[in-house]
């Protein structure tokens, strides 16, 4: 299935709740042991911020890749198929004790409470013309908001993983967030 943009997906998003994620896994085209000196990535946080696409399994055992496209300026989804295949890349789990922070220890224990988008507003004329859709928000029962992010962390292009609280309070003036059980 080819990728697409999350407002193109909302139909599938919208069959997360309730879900668990029982799974994520980032697909590296690097062997996960130079990271660190080529990328300056610190190894306990390849899993988050390794600009690598993810597969995300859930409880009901769909699973769907996401990764970034930097021309959207965008995050984007679909439902998994060869090109997530977990032989395309070296895998590194959520749970990996080197290369994953404790952080994500815990994301498998409670279902999903709602999902929403964040829309960033454009900051120039270049990113008007682009999607923007850089976020994929997943609030869990428990309260905790997971954002699968084009550079939330840091105001990039690149694919991060991280908490709704980790997103700079300079970067969170710039966005629009919509869950889409509303509309």
């Amino acid at each position: 299935m080819e990728l697409q943009l999350p407002s193109a997906f909302k139909d599938q998003l919208k069959l997360w709740r309730g879900q668990k994620i029982v799974s994520m896994t980032r697909l590296l085209n690097d062997d996960p042991e130079s990271i660190p000196s080529l990328y300056q990535i610190p190894e306990k946080k390849i899993f988050g911020y390794f600009p690598s696409p993810l597969i995300l399994e859930l409880s009901n055992h769909e699973k769907f890749g996401i990764q970034v496209n930097p021309a959207q300026a965008s995050v984007m989804i679909c439902e998994t198929d060869g090109m997530f295949d977990e032989t395309g890349g070296i895998p590194v789990k959520f749970s990996d004790a080197k290369y994953a922070q404790e952080k994500y220890a815990h994301i498998d224990e409670s279902p999903i409470e709602d999902v929403s988008i964040f829309i960033r507003h454009p900051q120039n004329q270049k990113l008007a013309s682009r999607a923007r859709e850089a976020g994929i928000g997943i609030t869990f029962m428990n309260g905790k908001k997971l954002v699968l992010s084009c550079g939330l962390h840091d105001g990039s292009d690149t694919f991060s993983i991280i908490y709704a609280e980790e997103i700079p309070d300079r970067l969170k003036q710039e966005l629009n967030e919509a869950s889409i059980f509303n509309g």
